[in-house]
Order: C-alpha cells, then structure tokens, then sequence
C-alpha cells in the first residue's frame, strides 16, 4: 500500500483457453477472502472461486513473500481444490461459475475449514433467462488443510434439497432437508438451487 510495488503474482493458469464451454472466454476471480489461522493478526490464507467453478486456496503463511503459494499443486502448476459442477462429472456445460464471495468458518467438529458459496453468474448474455439453464448450487465444502490434497467431487458430498415453499402473512418461506454428514466418508453439503417439492425437476435459472 505504501509504495504501490507489487509482492507477489499468484496465476491459476485458467485462461481463456481453459474454458469448460469451449468458448474461449475469459476467466476470473471471485472476491477473495483472506483469514487469520494462528490469531496473529496478519493474513495466512486467502479462498476465491472463478468463473470455470475453481475453488483455490492460496498459503501466504510466513513473512516470505518468495515462499506463499496455491496450497495444493501438481508439480509446478497450481491445483484447484475443487470444481463445482452440476451432477458427479465435469462435462464442461454442467460447470457452475462462482462470483461470490467464499465464507470461510472453522469446521464445527474436525481441523480445516468449512467453505460456504453459492454458484452463477449475472453478467453475459443470456445469464437472465428462465429456461435452459444449468442448474446452479449452493456447497459446503471441507478444506483439511492437509499437505497433500486428496481430490473430490460432488459425489462424495451430502445432498440436501429445498422440499417445499409456502407463503404466510405476504412472507414466502423455504423448507430444506436436514441430511446430516458423515464426515468421515463425506467432505460437506450441497444444495441445488431449486424447489423439489413433489417431485418437482423444473430449474427456473436460480443461482447466487
């Protein structure tokens, strides 16, 4: 801040070329947000989603700038923690942008951190329509912190739904499971962004 140089360039090597849809558009990031993990009042980690569904976790513990890096990496290249997509499998048109601002909380029970963010956007053409549109999502995912990270997907993930909505008083209200987690098979939550109440499929292009 004082002098304007810059400390370090942290690249995801996601560019336009890396586009899941096959379009060539640019990536980006999410607001990031940096936590404290030793209480000693400076920075330690820093969460931010993208616009490819990249969820990326970036270790600036130290006083070396020289030594802060992705938290996980496959040689040389930083590895994302995990992609948000609709269904078990990336297709490349089921991938759920994030352009929110990950919550970062302590895990309730276990080490890590618990990451809470929804998916969508509202920026391109067509972003506002009502039909054909990928179904977008909300997660609660668990990063460990571990040295090593173990990839996963949504499969491994505890579904929760929205199974009702009902209107009292000019107030619409939304009932949603209670499923609980296993955490030691499962690593978080996610909810899809639509009512299923009897039995109810149809998306109306709700996202975060």
């Amino acid at each position: 801040i004082q002098t304007g140089a810059l400390i370090k360039k942290f690249d995801t090597l996601e560019g336009t070329a890396d586009d899941p849809t096959g379009n060539n558009r640019p990536n980006g990031l999410s607001s990031p947000s940096a936590i404290d993990i030793n209480n000693d009042g400076s920075v330690d980690a820093v969460y931010a989603g993208d616009l490819f569904g990249n969820v990326w976790s970036i270790d600036l513990t130290g006083n070396d700038p020289n030594a802060w890096d992705f938290k996980y990496k496959s040689g040389s290249d930083p590895v994302p923690l995990f992609t948000a997509c609709y269904g078990n499998s990336c297709s490349g048109s089921n991938v759920q942008p994030i352009t929110t601002r990950i919550e970062v909380v302590k895990h309730p029970r276990e080490s890590g951190y618990l990451l809470l963010f929804g998916t969508g956007k509202y920026f391109e053409v067509g972003d506002n329509a009502t039909s054909g549109q990928v179904t977008q999502s909300f997660y609660g995912i668990w990063d460990k912190r571990q040295s090593t990270l173990t990839p996963f997907g949504r499969s491994t993930l505890q579904e929760q739904k929205i199974i009702q909505e009902s209107v009292s008083n000019n107030t619409e209200y939304r009932v949603t499971s209670n499923n609980a987690v296993d955490w030691n098979t499962e690593n978080g939550w996610f909810m899809d962004l639509y009512n299923q109440q009897s039995g109810n499929t149809t998306n109306y292009g709700e996202r975060q």
